[in-house]
């Protein structure tokens, strides 16, 4: 309780309340809710509440949770660290991360040494990436296992639906018509793990979003497991207190080359840049490639975007350029913005937009698309109506380029950037569009001050 309370931490969210007691009676759980609600706080503290820092060395790896980065592993970690800080004897956590071709001598220095820590003080719970864990545990490397799980209490699997996004049968089909081999798919490294598990581990499995093929993948995995299933309400899964747009970028006919599409793309995303110059802003693209197209567009002095997220962390750059890679996990507070370069399916769009408006602060996501992502009758794989009519959430248009703008609400008026945009389009003088910026952080951290979230 008391690294609880060291967070700042006053009340349960609506999804922790749903979620800890059941854990707590040794439930398996599907835990599914939106970013931003405390998942990792509730798993967390139901492995704490259980760890025994006082097993001995061969016993003492009692939890795991594996996720699919290398980002989200080091931010759950240090979270469980922080909830854990005052256990006595002290909590031993350990971060692994990586993959197991070692080609550089660095690397092969850092699983070494990994390897001996391992060994010779074994942590309470473990973190890592599947690659890597099962690396470990079946000692890929001729070393033979380094981490053995027949006293693991927990297995998680934090953000379930990425990890088994290319859940496969028994066969080793690929089930969303993939064509990557078995043996590299999560859904069988899973299947390894599994077996060495003891028949009383308790299974958790954290999202945002549940697909139909994870629900199954999980009763295939853990066939002797019941699972429950703990979910908000569509009013949590929806996104309300996210403002939801879309800019149309066109021409008069609907008729535009790639070239010519792209080039309409990043000259809207420079102007909402603009207007949101006072905030961090996650844009999200659909591959490598995008990617580094904005990067050039955007290859000048003093430039506001990177790829690099401590840079975006830290506040050096505001603009982080990414891909579907950081759509889950990463947790930057002062981000209010989120920019789709490109659409995508409904379920990836959530946990995009799920990077902002985290435990009910405010937040925009703005998504720049041609005109035939409007509705499905041009019959794309992707548009605003599919994600509509799968979330039941409301995304309108902004014609901000004919000087429309977004309805002032209480949301939209916490935002560093919207308080302000028209002064910015209109010249005003800088100190004042400075002044108003600071306001609305001041106004952004009291109120998540008041829902108790700590620093």
């Amino acid at each position: 309780m008391r690294g609880i309370f060291s967070k700042g931490f006053e009340k349960p969210s609506e999804c922790q309340t749903l979620g800890i007691k059941p854990l707590l009676d040794g439930k398996n759980m599907l835990l599914q809710a939106q970013s931003g609600h405390g998942k990792t706080a509730i798993f967390a503290t139901a492995i704490l509440n259980n760890i025994d820092t006082n097993a001995p060395a061969k016993e003492a790896i009692q939890a795991i949770v594996l996720v699919p980065n290398r980002d989200l592993a080091r931010q759950v970690t240090a979270e469980i660290e922080s909830l854990g800080q005052y256990l006595e004897p002290p909590l031993r956590i350990q971060c692994c991360v990586g993959s197991p071709n070692t080609k550089t001598e660095e690397a092969r220095d850092e699983r070494i040494a990994l390897v001996k820590t391992l060994r010779i003080t074994p942590p309470h719970v473990l973190v890592g990436t599947m690659g890597r864990i099962v690396d470990l545990a079946e000692g890929r490397d001729r070393s033979g296992p380094v981490v053995w799980l027949k006293n693991t209490k927990f297995l998680v699997l934090d953000e379930a639906d990425e990890m088994l996004f290319d859940c496969r049968n028994p066969n080793g089909e690929a089930e969303h018509g993939g064509t990557a081999k078995a043996s590299s798919s999560n859904y069988v490294m899973l299947q390894g793990l599994a077996r060495k598990l003891n028949q009383g581990t308790q299974i958790v499995l954290v999202s945002a979003t549940f697909a139909p093929e994870t629900t199954k993948a999980a009763q295939e995995i853990f066939p002797r497991s019941s699972f429950v299933l703990n979910t908000l309400e569509d009013r949590e899964l929806n996104r309300a207190n996210i403002q939801q747009f879309y800019v149309v970028v066109h021409r008069n006919d609907e008729r535009v080359w790639l070239p010519e599409l792209m080039q309409l793309k990043l000259s809207t995303l420079e102007k909402l840049v603009s207007i949101f110059a006072n905030g961090q802003i996650y844009c999200f693209c659909t591959n490598r490639s995008q990617v580094d197209m904005v990067m050039k567009a955007n290859n000048y002095a003093g430039t506001r975007y990177t790829v690099n997220i401590e840079d975006f962390k830290s506040g050096k750059k505001t603009v982080l350029v990414c891909t579907n890679a950081l759509a889950r996990g990463l947790d930057v507070q002062a981000a209010s913005v989120v920019i789709n370069f490109d659409l995508c399916d409904p379920q990836r769009y959530m946990q995009r937009i799920g990077r902002v408006g985290r435990f009910g602060r405010a937040g925009t996501a703005i998504s720049i698309i041609p005109p035939y992502q409007v509705d499905k009758s041009s019959g794309r794989n992707y548009s605003i109506q599919h994600i509509t009519e799968a979330y039941h959430n409301t995304i309108n248009r902004w014609d901000f380029l004919q000087g429309d703008y977004p309805p002032r609400d209480p949301f939209v008026l916490q935002l560093p950037g919207f308080g302000i945009e028209q002064d910015l389009l209109n010249g005003a003088r800088e100190a004042e569009a400075e002044a108003a910026a600071e306001a609305g952080v001041e106004g952004l951290s009291k109120g998540m001050a008041e829902m108790g979230v700590g620093n």
